[in-house]
């Protein structure tokens, strides 16, 4: 759980870094109320789990998905894709979209 502030903070860095200057207000929007959105679940699904299992399996459980999900993360080909950051620093930025 400590390491959730600093892994935001980089994956938050690369958004912005990827993201083209016209479309930094949208990805960080959808990005925001996504994160908000699912906030709500998190207490309800841990409150659920305790009840149902008690305390130690309702913690095993959520150590077992945190552990599912850094390996998924691990082995997924696009976090391994991901361009460098030096990569972007080349590229020109895509055209405006027209006010239509």
């Amino acid at each position: 759980m400590l390491i959730s502030p600093s892994v935001n903070a980089a994956m938050f860095a690369y958004r912005v870094a990827i993201t083209p200057d016209a479309m930094q207000g949208r990805v960080q929007s959808a990005t925001g109320m996504l994160a908000m959105g699912l906030n709500p679940a998190g207490p309800l699904l841990g409150g659920a789990l305790v009840e149902l299992w008690g305390g130690h399996w309702a913690f095993a459980g959520f150590a077992g998905i945190l552990a599912v999900t850094a390996i998924v993360a691990s082995l997924s080909q696009g976090i391994r894709r991901m361009r460098p950051l030096e990569a972007n620093a080349g590229q020109s930025p895509p055209p405006e979209p027209s006010e239509q």
